[in-house]
C-alpha cells in the first residue's frame, strides 16, 4: 500500500502541470473542478481555493506529495501537499 501512495503522489505531481481531461462547473459559480487523471481505479480532481490548488481523489485516499518551488533568484523551498481523504459518515 505504501508503494501504492508513493506511486500515487509522484503521479499526483505530475498530473499537476497538464491540462485536466475534464473541467466541471459546481453550485459555486466561481468554482470549477478539473479531473486529471485516473489511475487503478483512483481518480484525481482539482480545484482553487484563494489561488492555491487543491487536490482530492475518488475514492477517498490520503496522500502526501513532495515538490520544489522557487520562489526567487536563489531560493527554493520545499513544499508538502496533503490530501486528506474523507469517506462518507466519518
Amino acid at each position: 500500500m505504501k508503494l501504492f501512495l508513493i506511486a500515487l503522489s509522484t503521479l499526483i505531481v505530475a498530473g499537476c502541470s497538464k491540462e485536466p481531461i475534464a473541467v466541471r462547473t459546481t453550485d459555486n459559480s466561481g468554482i470549477t473542478v478539473e479531473e486529471l487523471f485516473t489511475h487503478d481505479g483512483i481518480t484525481v480532481y482539482r480545484f482553487r481555493d484563494a489561488g492555491r490548488a487543491v487536490y482530492i481523489t475518488k475514492p477517498p485516499l490520503n496522500v502526501t506529495s513532495n515538490y520544489t518551488q522557487h520562489c526567487g533568484k536563489g531560493c527554493v523551498s520545499r513544499e508538502t501537499t496533503t490530501t486528506i481523504g474523507a469517506r462518507h459518515g466519518e
